[in-house]
Protein backbone atom coordinates (compact mmCIF):
# COMPACT_ATOMS: atom_id res chain seq x y z
CA UNK A 1 0.00 0.00 0.00
CA UNK A 2 1.31 3.44 -0.95
CA UNK A 3 2.36 5.27 2.26
CA UNK A 4 2.76 8.71 0.68
CA UNK A 5 0.45 11.72 0.46
CA UNK A 6 0.12 14.54 -2.05
CA UNK A 7 2.41 17.40 -1.01
CA UNK A 8 4.79 15.13 0.92
CA UNK A 9 8.56 15.43 0.44
CA UNK A 10 10.25 12.21 -0.66
CA UNK A 11 13.83 11.10 -1.33
CA UNK A 12 14.67 9.14 -4.47
CA UNK A 13 16.45 5.90 -3.44
CA UNK A 14 16.50 3.95 -6.74
CA UNK A 15 17.21 4.63 -10.40
CA UNK A 16 15.24 1.64 -11.70
CA UNK A 17 12.33 3.42 -13.38
CA UNK A 18 10.24 1.90 -16.11
CA UNK A 19 7.94 4.03 -18.23
CA UNK A 20 4.27 3.93 -17.33
CA UNK A 21 2.22 6.36 -19.40
CA UNK A 22 -1.45 6.94 -18.72
CA UNK A 23 -2.20 8.68 -22.03
CA UNK A 24 -0.89 8.37 -25.57
CA UNK A 25 -1.55 6.00 -28.43
CA UNK A 26 1.87 4.27 -28.46
CA UNK A 27 1.87 1.63 -25.71
CA UNK A 28 5.12 0.02 -26.94
CA UNK A 29 7.22 2.22 -24.62
CA UNK A 30 5.65 0.77 -21.48
CA UNK A 31 8.30 -1.21 -19.61
CA UNK A 32 11.26 0.65 -21.14
CA UNK A 33 13.59 2.90 -19.13
CA UNK A 34 12.25 6.42 -18.80
CA UNK A 35 14.11 9.18 -20.66
CA UNK A 36 13.56 11.65 -17.83
CA UNK A 37 13.30 10.33 -14.30
CA UNK A 38 14.08 11.19 -10.67
CA UNK A 39 17.71 11.12 -9.56
CA UNK A 40 18.98 9.10 -6.59
CA UNK A 41 19.56 11.37 -3.58
CA UNK A 42 17.33 14.18 -4.84
CA UNK A 43 14.19 15.27 -3.02
CA UNK A 44 10.82 15.73 -4.69
CA UNK A 45 7.32 16.75 -3.67
CA UNK A 46 4.50 14.36 -4.57
CA UNK A 47 2.06 16.16 -6.89
CA UNK A 48 -0.42 13.34 -7.52
CA UNK A 49 -1.00 9.71 -6.53
CA UNK A 50 -2.53 6.90 -8.57
CA UNK A 51 -2.60 3.66 -6.58
CA UNK A 52 1.02 2.54 -6.13
CA UNK A 53 2.38 5.30 -8.36
CA UNK A 54 3.56 8.85 -7.68
CA UNK A 55 3.57 11.79 -10.06
CA UNK A 56 5.99 14.71 -9.99
CA UNK A 57 4.83 17.28 -12.54
CA UNK A 58 8.37 18.33 -13.49
CA UNK A 59 8.76 14.97 -15.31
CA UNK A 60 5.51 15.15 -17.29
CA UNK A 61 5.41 15.79 -21.03
CA UNK A 62 2.59 17.68 -22.79
CA UNK A 63 -0.34 15.26 -22.95
CA UNK A 64 1.51 12.56 -20.98
CA UNK A 65 1.72 11.97 -17.24
CA UNK A 66 4.75 10.11 -15.92
CA UNK A 67 4.15 7.79 -12.95
CA UNK A 68 6.87 6.34 -10.71
CA UNK A 69 6.42 3.41 -8.32
CA UNK A 70 6.39 4.48 -4.68
CA UNK A 71 8.96 1.85 -3.62
CA UNK A 72 11.66 3.90 -5.38
CA UNK A 73 11.24 6.66 -2.76
CA UNK A 74 11.66 7.10 0.98
CA UNK A 75 9.80 9.57 3.19
CA UNK A 76 11.66 12.60 4.47
CA UNK A 77 10.97 13.40 8.08
CA UNK A 78 11.16 17.09 8.78
CA UNK A 79 12.04 17.63 12.39
CA UNK A 80 11.19 20.96 14.00
CA UNK A 81 14.13 22.97 15.34
CA UNK A 82 14.27 23.16 19.13
CA UNK A 83 15.39 26.74 19.77
CA UNK A 84 15.55 26.20 23.54
CA UNK A 85 18.91 24.41 23.31
CA UNK A 86 20.54 26.88 20.90
CA UNK A 87 23.03 29.30 22.39
CA UNK A 88 22.99 32.69 20.73
CA UNK A 89 26.26 34.61 20.69
CA UNK A 90 26.28 38.38 20.49
CA UNK A 91 28.78 39.86 18.09
CA UNK A 92 30.09 43.42 18.24
CA UNK A 93 28.94 45.72 15.49
CA UNK A 94 31.81 47.53 13.82
CA UNK A 95 30.74 50.83 12.32
CA UNK A 96 32.09 51.51 8.84
CA UNK A 97 32.20 54.98 7.43
CA UNK A 98 31.39 55.35 3.77
CA UNK A 99 34.49 57.58 3.56
CA UNK A 100 36.72 54.66 4.51
CA UNK A 101 35.50 52.55 1.57
CA UNK A 102 37.21 53.28 -1.74
CA UNK A 103 35.95 51.92 -5.00
CA UNK A 104 38.11 51.57 -8.06
CA UNK A 105 36.97 53.86 -10.81
CA UNK A 106 36.25 52.22 -14.13
CA UNK A 107 35.26 53.66 -17.45
CA UNK A 108 32.48 52.18 -19.50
Amino acid sequence: MNPFEVGQKVLCVSDDFRVVITTGEDKSVIGNKSIVCPIIGQTYIVDEILGEYLNFTQFNFPGETMWFHYKRFAPIEEKPINYENIEFVSMPIIPISHKSIRCKETSI
